[in-house]
């Protein structure tokens, strides 16, 4: 595996599978600024729009206003590519692409255990997440089972935590709806840094 190119919007690997077009707004390499994005949609280039379609699969699907003004701005011009754009976006209810799934994998191997630099997101009283190119990096406060949070007390994190924090709230419902990832295997702590 090997980086063959990089723009401000996504990275493109050489993976066992073929290129792989890798979205920075997936792990926040990015910041969603949807006159940016129009602004490189309208450049003179159509080699570039394909490369938006696939970074803009991981726009943050809660700036719903963001979405409906790209995806209205692109249909003016080409309908079924905003259809395909609208289909592809990655939500809450989405299920990852095994195409992800494999070049997440890959990624990890590549990386070779070195976890690429991480990005603090936040932090409350039962863990604290980190992101990186490979994914959520959660750390455990809990030291023992006795202490683990109720379901109630997983969702009040996500209450607390400011609305322009996208990455971190998801990560919050993530264990909000998956607490099991917090109970600590035997010999293990809780949540042992969860990629």
């Amino acid at each position: 595996m090997r980086l063959l190119k990089e723009t401000p919007w996504l990275k493109v690997w050489e993976t066992r599978a073929g290129p792989y077009l890798d979205s920075k707004l997936r792990w926040g390499g990015a910041a969603a600024d949807a006159k940016a994005f129009l602004g490189d949609w309208n450049a003179p280039r159509a080699a570039g729009r394909a490369e938006l379609e696939a970074a803009f699969a991981f726009w943050p699907y809660e700036l719903t206003g963001d979405v409906d003004a790209i995806l209205t701005h692109v249909a003016a011009s080409d309908a079924p590519l905003a259809a395909r754009m609208r289909a592809s976006l990655f939500t809450i209810d989405s299920d990852p692409p095994e195409s992800l799934s494999a070049f997440l994998d890959e990624l990890a191997e590549h990386f070779g255990g070195n976890i690429p630099s991480m990005r603090f997101l936040g932090e409350n009283p039962f863990y604290s997440v980190q992101i990186s190119e490979i994914g959520l990096h959660f750390d455990s406060k809990i030291g023992s089972m006795p202490e683990m949070p109720s379901a109630d007390q997983l969702r009040a994190v996500i209450k607390t935590i400011p609305a322009g924090e996208l990455l971190y709230r998801r990560a919050a419902a993530l264990i909000a709806e998956n607490a099991w990832l917090m109970h600590p295997q035997p010999g293990e702590q809780a949540l042992p840094g969860f990629m």
